[in-house]
């Protein structure tokens, strides 16, 4: 076997050797992916996608420690802790699922951040610093070149089985799209696709110092791209962000909630335009040296509106996850301006390597992206109660609560009755006020607000909410009185959709049906969405009957929005649904 590789397939022969570990856990998250899609697997179907997922974390982990190896020889104990057992860690932490202590999903993330970096980890003084941020660009650049072109074979290899799948089962009868969508695309995309991602990855004794003076033609093209179309469109954005903060001076105007995510936006694609701009023969031109000079100057004024902004929700409606998102983003894009303004750090390597720190360190203990708001949601409705005022001095008693109390109170209950950790949170403060709820009520936050008094004070949260529900995985569904699959509803606001002779429309009051003959049907949504167990959907059946015919909708996912403090607030905003009928397809026309 290893005569063949080395004679027909040397590259893959090398990429073996050279990732041993990477490639093993892909083949077997892989191998496990085909299982699950092919039902050779069926039992507990969370646990082993969380598995697999563990699995290609893993691969990412391992590949970071192999490069980290390379740069390092003679680190033999990092070594075997990066090359080794933090991929396999890596996999055992993706099983947790509670995020008390950890937020595993974000391990991926935190892993591709330490794979930009693993290779360049000294940090070097003077020349030797410079040299060593040439090479993180250089090995990067071609990264990220390789990702985006295997990403773009396995597209055009997708394509091309699709087509051959198609040409077969029309001209010869032939139907092996079974093999193909479960075996063939899933082996491609997730194993040869990555496998040959890897046989890309440069080894590091390759580059050449001269790579930065006489670029290739790859250099070039995205060397035009940051100088000709990315930093002409900072310039203008920032000039609209100083107008904004103008504006904001002269009408004495809070900035808008949105305004966060924009600057974010903004200094992210800047921070990557500075990584493009990077390399020496670059620096000469007129373009490139105004952007070097002033960008990170240009972003002082659009942080100081980007922490005012964010600021001013947390203050009014408390921290959330997307909040603790975006206190993450200003931290790492106020310690990048910092560091590149004094110039004492100033290394490109920390615009990967801040937002992997940051990430990493916001994933574990209770200061974590959950734990945290949840906490902080706890402090306002503790304070927002004791301000309140008690109508009698017994323990569960009345409150008169002022408007801003009732608000804070209000958005903290919504908020907590959404999590697991908020509800244990929640039923602690209450206990307090002598207020006892069971589990299913605080699964709701109605009745929390009830005990309080809250639901009849009319406040609103102020704070949109979504929630998206999706049918349980393993749930088996009898649609056996309604054989005849007719196909896919899919509907988002304001979206039409004709379907087995049958017209959809969302509103506020639910998913409206009609036939162009009968009347109009309703069918209720919000008393369906009272059936199912937070975001999992266990009673995925929509059943009615139109002009004599029985119609189901097996729900796969909808999603919900409030703007208020109760279940009535509910809107539906998109749903995809399976729709079956007890008639042959064909005898419904549209």
């Amino acid at each position: 076997m290893q005569y063949w590789l080395e004679k027909f397939a040397p590259d893959v022969d090398a990429t073996l050797r050279r990732f041993p570990l990477a490639v093993l856990l892909a083949a077997l998250g892989t191998i496990l992916v085909i299982s699950l899609s092919t039902a050779l697997i069926s039992d507990s179907l969370e646990t082993w996608f969380k598995l697999a997922a563990g699995l290609f974390t893993g691969a990412i982990f391992a590949a970071a420690g192999v490069l980290f190896a390379e740069s390092r020889p003679n680190a033999r104990a990092a070594i075997l802790i990066l090359a080794y057992v933090l991929p396999l860690a890596s996999v055992a932490l993706l099983q947790i699922s509670g995020t008390r202590f950890l937020i595993s999903p974000l391990l991926p993330v935190i892993g591709l951040f330490w794979l930009s970096i693993s290779p360049v980890t000294h940090w070097g003084k003077g020349d030797e610093r410079a040299d060593i941020q040439n090479l993180f660009w250089w090995v990067n650049h071609r990264a990220i070149a390789t990702a985006v072109i295997a990403g773009v074979a396995f597209g055009l290899v997708s394509l091309g089985l699709i087509a051959v799948e198609r040409s077969l089962a029309t001209l010869f009868g032939l139907e092996i799209g079974e093999f193909i969508y479960q075996f063939l695309l899933p082996f491609t995309g997730l194993f040869l696709t990555p496998v040959y991602w890897l046989s890309t990855l440069p080894d590091l004794s390759d580059y050449s110092p001269k790579e930065m003076d006489e670029p290739d033609f790859l250099s070039r093209a995205i060397g035009f791209l940051g100088q000709f179309i990315l930093a002409p469109f900072l310039f203008i954005y920032a000039l609209i962000l100083l107008a904004y903060a103008v504006q904001i001076v002269v009408t004495l105007s809070l900035p808008e909630g949105m305004l966060g995510w924009m600057v974010l936006g903004f200094i992210i694609v800047g921070a990557a335009t500075w990584l493009v701009l990077h390399p020496k023969f670059m620096h000469e031109r007129w373009l490139v040296k105004q952007f070097r000079r002033w960008w990170f100057w240009l972003t002082l004024v659009p942080l100081i509106l980007y922490f005012a902004g964010v600021s001013v929700r947390i203050d009014a409606y408390g921290l959330t996850e997307l909040r603790m998102g975006l206190l993450a983003g200003g931290l790492w894009a106020g310690l990048l301006t910092l560091v590149f303004l004094t110039r004492r750090f100033a290394d490109i390597r920390l615009i990967p390597g801040l937002a992997g720190a940051i990430i990493l360190v916001l994933s574990v203990g209770p200061w974590n992206f959950v734990n945290l708001p949840l906490l902080h949601q706890n402090m306002r409705l503790e304070a927002a109660i004791h301000n309140a005022t008690p109508v009698t001095q017994s323990m569960g008693g009345s409150y008169e609560w002022s408007e801003e109390g009732g608000k804070a109170a209000a958005g903290a209950i919504d908020y907590l009755s959404d999590f697991e950790g908020g509800r244990a949170l929640l039923a602690r403060t209450l206990a307090l006020q002598g207020i006892s709820l069971d589990e299913n009520q605080l699964n709701n936050s109605s009745a929390a607000m009830a005990a309080l008094e809250l639901n009849s004070s009319g406040f609103e949260t102020g704070a949109e909410r979504w929630l998206h529900m999706v049918r349980a995985p393993s749930q088996a569904t009898d649609v056996s009185q309604t054989p005849f699959a007719l196909g896919i509803v899919e509907l988002g606001r304001g979206e039409r959709q004709n379907l087995g002779g049958l017209t959809f429309r969302m509103s506020d009051e639910g998913l409206h049906v009609a036939d162009g003959a009968a009347d109009e049907l309703i069918l209720d949504l919000l008393s369906w969405k009272g059936e199912q167990q937070e975001e999992v959907i266990v009673q995925p059946l929509l059943m009615f009957e139109v002009a004599g015919i029985a119609f189901v909708l097996l729900v796969e996912e909808v999603g919900f929005l409030t703007r208020g403090g109760t279940e009535a607030s509910w809107d539906l905003v998109n749903i995809r649904a399976s729709l079956f009928s007890d008639k042959r397809p064909e005898t419904v026309t549209d």
